[in-house]
């Protein structure tokens, strides 16, 4: 049950991104944020078309608190995240929008993950899992390292 509960809030925010370190306005009841993402999306991420935003507002306590944005549309949420590489060497990023136990869990195999990356391993996360080389990673697996994808005979 507690699975299905945990399914439903992510099917939820499937159409949402959380965008990071946007300086907040000063009158913040007058800050419009959907103009704000539309902005930055054709700007920095060099989108040409219009972004159909449902709603955009900032979540939390943080000095600078994340927006998160709602797209009307899944395609259009898809450009903008693969489109969030081109924010490489700026402060701003994006990532998905995901539920506080899956975050918490895509936590715990980062150091997997990274690991995966220093041996120039191919890494996809798909929700809580984790994919290396398209085999889908698993904690009984243990700890040992993986090998570099170059040196290794099996491929």
């Amino acid at each position: 049950m507690k699975e299905e509960i945990l399914d439903l809030q992510c099917r939820s925010m499937r159409d949402n991104l959380l965008f990071y370190n946007i300086k907040e306005a000063q009158n913040k009841e007058t800050e419009d944020c959907v103009r704000i993402i539309q902005d930055i999306c054709s700007s920095e991420l060099e989108i040409m078309e219009d972004v159909s935003i449902e709603r955009a507002h900032r979540i939390g306590k943080r000095e600078i608190r994340p927006i998160v944005v709602k797209f009307t549309r899944f395609p259009q949420r898809e450009l903008v995240r693969k489109s969030a590489f081109k924010l490489k060497n700026t402060d701003l990023s994006i990532s998905e929008q995901f539920p506080r136990e899956i975050q918490d869990r895509r936590k715990q195999l980062l150091p997997v993950l990274k690991q995966a990356k220093a041996n120039n391993r191919k890494t996809v996360f798909v929700k809580d899992k984790l994919f290396i080389d398209g085999r889908l990673y698993r904690q009984d697996q243990g700890t040992t390292p993986l090998p570099n994808r170059k040196g290794s005979q099996s491929r």
